[in-house]
């Protein structure tokens, strides 16, 4: 199957398709083509181990020679050039908002769940026991949280030396754990904690991906284990942090360890407070977040130029199958009910 949309000597591959590797394999290989662009929005990096592949080497010449183009969807950021691999000469094309584009998309058949009294402090929902969710797990055993929080966990192995909690499967309701597309399903989590703590999903690069934009276009309040700064990241984007009730100094902890205790410490300040009254102090910086995500999510001067250019060739050019998602989803966004 090929994943390639082809025009005069333009090479375009989309990450998320079969083949994907052996068709940029067979493009370097082809004298015609003077361009290729590599779609990975839905990522940070192409793969982990992208420089072992065997066409490496021939697509280090191909960017050193030609146009080598990579779309990423993560901020630009110090930490994201530190851990990025690509040949020299890559044209990087950074988009944070990619992810917001999809989320949108995809919850548009969810029902917007009815906000009830609240029962706990936070919610988490976590799938594969990345070593930062490890240690999320262990700090939250460690701060005895518990009994305060409604927690998903689907691993039941993972190459981590847990000091406080012995690792076990946790669910919140029957139909949750089957359905790791989290756009199928929400649980009831969603209406009745207070606030999301979002272990993103990597420590690696700033990206923000559906795991906050969820909690952002359902009303909720956040707090983000990522990476140091991932908070002002967002702050950047227009979204607004709630500095009534969260102290962000976290934010700028070097240390993986003491920054995730300091989190811990904000929901453990939670407890024993009224969280119903919390939220209605917060209620503007809410609504002002999903609206401003809503106004993202279809709005094509968030794309990067690569995908604009991308959009624009598919509208000049019948034959070209619009394979990307953005340029088939550009209809107008229907509000959540």
């Amino acid at each position: 199957m090929s994943t390639a949309v082809n025009t005069t000597m333009i090479k375009d591959f989309f990450i998320w398709h079969q083949g994907f590797h052996e068709a940029i394999a067979e493009a370097v290989n082809d004298p015609a083509v003077e361009k290729i662009t590599l779609y990975a929005g839905e990522e940070w990096e192409i793969s982990p181990n992208w420089h072992t592949v065997k066409y490496y080497r021939k697509l280090q010449d191909f960017a050193a020679n030609k146009e080598l183009h990579v779309v990423v969807g993560c901020h630009d950021t110090k930490l994201h050039k530190q851990n990025f691999v690509a040949p020299a000469g890559t044209w990087v094309h950074y988009w944070p908002t990619c992810w917001i584009h999809y989320t949108a998309e995809k919850l548009r058949p969810i029902v917007f769940p009815k906000h009830t009294p609240i029962r706990k402090v936070f919610m988490s929902l976590n799938n594969k026991a990345h070593w930062h969710r490890c240690m999320m797990m262990d700090m939250i055993a460690k701060n005895e949280l518990f009994e305060h929080g409604d927690i998903s966990w689907h691993e039941s192995k993972a190459q981590y030396n847990f000091r406080h909690w012995k690792m076990k499967t946790m669910t919140l309701d029957e139909d949750y754990p089957h359905m790791l597309n989290s756009y199928n399903t929400l649980p009831q989590s969603f209406s009745d904690t207070f606030i999301s703590l979002v272990a993103e999903a990597n420590m690696k690069a700033h990206f923000i991906t559906e795991k906050t934009w969820m909690p952002v276009f359902f009303k909720r309040p956040f707090i983000i284990w990522g990476p140091k700064g991932i908070h002002s990241e967002m702050n950047y984007l227009g979204f607004d942090m709630f500095d009534e009730i969260i102290d962000y100094n976290f934010d700028t902890i070097e240390d993986d360890e003491q920054r995730c205790q300091a989190i811990m410490n904000i929901l453990k300040s939670f407890v024993g407070k009224d969280l119903n009254a919390l939220r209605q102090q917060i209620k503007p910086k809410l609504e002002k977040n999903y609206k401003l995500a809503r106004e993202i999510a279809f709005d094509k001067s968030f794309y990067p130029p690569a995908v604009r250019d991308l959009c624009q060739r598919y509208e000049n050019d019948k034959s070209i199958t619009p394979t990307y998602h953005w340029a088939k989803f550009m209809q107008k966004y229907t509000p959540l009910k």
